[in-house]
């Protein structure tokens, strides 16, 4: 995530759109294969030329939509959650948030399960989240990678990209199936 944040930031306001992928080394579905998530949020994102047209398609068809993402991969599924700790993940999302100018605490619910695309990869209209991209974060705001499942500021970006668009005044939609479209604001 520090990577794409920090590399990023100087570059965000050239483009329109932006697609973020990487290599997705989490080792954790129920199975055990990391490289089913991967390909699976590959194909939904990439896939075919097709595909591609359809996503762009959409973002040009409605102009407040922020970002898309594909539906939660069935085996992580009992992993979309705030955090190791509900409430503390839920607080390190707020904390994140109010650190580039989101006030989103009454809207983030605790009993409620966080709404992000689970394995941090999506297309998205650079207007919509570009608040991400400032320069209150630094690589010393990222700990040491160290294998860390969860609670790091990575985590906190993860879940926050739907709520920065939701500031921004742009919806997102999840991509269930090839060319299905699940539409939310």
């Amino acid at each position: 995530m520090a990577p794409f944040i920090l590399q990023m930031k100087d570059y965000i306001n050239k483009y329109e759109f932006i697609l973020h992928i990487h290599t997705k080394k989490s080792s954790f579905d129920d199975k055990g294969h990391r490289n089913n998530w991967r390909k699976y949020l590959l194909d939904i994102l990439l896939g075919s030329v097709n595909n591609i047209h359809f996503i762009f398609n959409d973002f040009l068809k409605n102009e407040k939509l922020g970002i898309i993402y594909p539906e939660t991969f069935a085996n992580v599924m009992h992993q979309m959650n705030w955090g190791t700790d509900r409430l503390q993940g839920k607080n390190n999302v707020v904390d994140y948030l109010k650190s580039i100018g989101i006030n989103l605490n009454n809207i983030i619910n605790q009993n409620e399960k966080p709404v992000f695309p689970s394995g941090n990869m999506f297309w998205a209209r650079t207007e919509a989240i570009k608040k991400a991209f400032n320069d209150n974060i630094s690589q010393n705001n990222f700990p040491e990678e160290a294998g860390q499942l969860d609670m790091t500021l990575a985590h906190a970006i993860e879940r926050s990209w739907v709520y920065i668009a939701h500031d921004a005044g742009f919806s997102f939609k999840q991509i269930i199936q090839r060319n299905k479209i699940s539409n939310r604001s």
